[in-house]
């Protein structure tokens, strides 16, 4: 019963955010000076690694999300809303000027896969929890390289954030990954 209660929970977290990104991708219109499409997908190394999408609902604003998994501990979803500084670092040349620096906000969801003694060290749990599932807050902080003659991007980021239920509890995440833009 719990993993159903776990499994629709994700599920319903999954479609307000879509919702969320539908609603106001109508209202905006995507950066028209890239190569490929504001959709990009791809890997992220670090903590959390997984798969990372990124929607650029213009130059200045995206939502970012990321699925990643370690099947014997944990299954992550996260989302954020990012703005962007295009040219934050200036245009000495053509590299330093598709640096783009961000910040953001965004939601984070954890459901644990162990047993609810072992959950207790996991660092989104607090050692008195006993629930399998939590949720929290990340500030992720970063700069993505976009490609002026390939749809690629390339980025670093650190995040860190606050695991609001079961119990508050910090946490820091980071990594390097890379999204194909279509």
């Amino acid at each position: 019963m719990r993993r159903l209660n776990a499994f629709l929970t994700s599920i319903f977290v999954a479609l307000m955010t879509f919702t969320t990104i539908s609603a106001e991708a109508q209202n905006r219109r995507p950066a028209a000076n890239r190569v490929g499409g504001p959709f990009g997908l791809g890997l992220q190394l670090g903590d959390p690694s997984g798969f990372v999408m990124k929607y650029h609902l213009d130059s200045r604003v995206a939502v970012d999300g990321g699925l990643s998994f370690a099947f014997d501990r944990w299954i992550l979803l996260y989302s954020d809303w990012i703005w962007h500084v295009p040219g934050g670092f200036g245009n000495q040349n053509e590299f330093v000027s598709q640096l783009n620096p961000y910040v953001g906000a965004g939601g984070l969801f954890v459901v644990s896969t162990k047993s609810e003694s072992e959950v207790r060290r996991e660092k989104y749990f607090s050692d008195s929890s006993s629930t399998r599932i939590a949720l929290g807050v990340r500030v992720p902080i970063g700069v993505e390289w976009r490609a002026s003659k390939i749809p690629l991007g390339i980025y670093l980021e650190i995040a860190p954030g606050l695991t609001i239920v079961p119990a508050t509890t910090g946490f820091v995440q980071g990594g390097i990954g890379g999204r194909f833009y279509f």
